[in-house]
């Protein structure tokens, strides 16, 4: 077992530890407030009358912390009834979902600081891989068709993944 495996863990375990704490519903609030302050803050940012970057900023600040309120008082009222554990449990699996995504890009970042050696030598990180590219396939077209721009752009990056993961591993 490598640092990388032992670092995926800790970061999968303590998501998931966080994820029962929290709950699924308070987690899907986070999420939401995340992109609705986003799409808000792009439609909103322009006619607020102030600079577009502090408005951004205060627009998707308040739609995010009006989700985390939400969020938070809908699952302490789930949690005083016979869902709360249920919550939970489903709490604990969208942070190993959350793990595995940030794992992910962790190993893209270190494939891009040229640590292909490293990662070979691991025994989770192709698991982590095969999950984020079977996971991509999930997106709409157009976050694909990014995507390929990208790995056309980035050959060098492209020929390492596929050094270390093999073609069969890089469907997009």
């Amino acid at each position: 077992m490598t640092w990388i495996d032992i670092l995926i863990l800790i970061i999968i375990f303590a998501l998931m530890i966080q994820g029962v704490i929290t709950g699924l519903i308070r987690g899907v609030f986070d999420i939401a407030g995340i992109i609705f302050g986003y799409i808000i803050s792009l439609k909103y940012s322009p006619i607020l009358g102030i600079p577009k970057i502090l408005s951004f900023i205060l627009i998707f600040l308040a739609v995010v912390i009006v989700f985390s309120i939400l969020g938070r008082i809908i699952s302490k009222l789930i949690h005083y009834t016979p869902l709360g554990a249920m919550d939970r449990l489903l709490g604990g699996l969208l942070g190993v979902a959350k793990g595995i995504i940030i794992s992910f890009i962790f190993l893209l970042v270190l494939i891009l600081l040229n640590k292909e050696e490293t990662i070979k030598k691991s025994e989770i990180a192709p698991i982590i891989w095969k999950t984020g590219i079977t996971a991509t396939q999930l997106l709409p077209e157009d976050w694909h068709e990014w995507i390929k721009k990208l790995k056309f752009r980035q050959k060098p990056v492209y020929a390492s993944l596929r050094q270390v993961y093999g073609h069969h591993y890089l469907h997009l």
